[in-house]
């Protein structure tokens, strides 16, 4: 499928991207790194919620999401542990502690009471809440932040707020006083 819009960051840009955020570089800094605007680098980074996404690997041991699948037509179907073992190629006992660990033949499909982990709590906080449901569920986050940030993260070394070489109000010239140039005129 073709990709709509502006292009996005490749997997080594992504990556760098992450290792600097974690080094706590601001957005700025890392976006003349990539040569990206920072507000590219804000939208990447706020996604996640300011947490690198972790790289998916699954162990060869673990079972797959069609083996459970499989698992669970069996039951359906009235098979031995055996036989459903054997349509897939595990042993009978993964399949035996796979139905055990999920509360055995009768609860093992579509199980509402499932249980959810409090960092995909807070990446659903950060991540999805939109609007005025946001700021109501981000006051119940122990520290109401918007984004999650790093503990080496720091904004000191950052001109945030302030105008590079300003010139002091008190500094102005005296012609400026009298008024007598339009540009000089000052707003009443």
């Amino acid at each position: 499928m073709a990709q709509m819009g502006r292009p996005g960051l490749s997997v080594s840009q992504k990556e760098d991207m992450w290792r600097r955020w974690k080094q706590g570089e601001s957005h700025s800094d890392i976006g003349r790194a990539l040569g990206k605007k920072a507000v590219s680098i804000h939208g990447s980074i706020r996604i996640h919620g300011g947490i690198a996404p972790l790289p998916r690997k699954r162990s060869s041991w673990a079972l797959r999401w069609q083996e459970r699948e499989e698992i669970s037509r069996g039951i359906a179907a009235g098979c031995s542990l055996r036989a459903i073992a054997r349509s897939f190629g595990r042993a009978t006992s993964t399949v035996s502690r796979e139905i055990a660990r999920n509360g055995g033949p009768r609860k093992y499909r579509d199980d509402d009471t499932m249980q959810i982990s409090h960092e995909t709590i807070y990446r659903t906080l950060y991540i999805q809440a939109r609007g005025a449901l946001k700021k109501e569920l981000m006051a119940h986050l122990r520290t109401r932040r918007m984004m999650r940030r790093s503990k080496n993260s720091t904004t000191r070394g950052q001109p945030r707020g302030q105008i590079i070489d300003a010139i002091s109000i008190s500094e102005r010239p005296a012609e400026v006083e009298d008024r007598a140039i339009p540009g000089h005129w000052e707003g009443i």
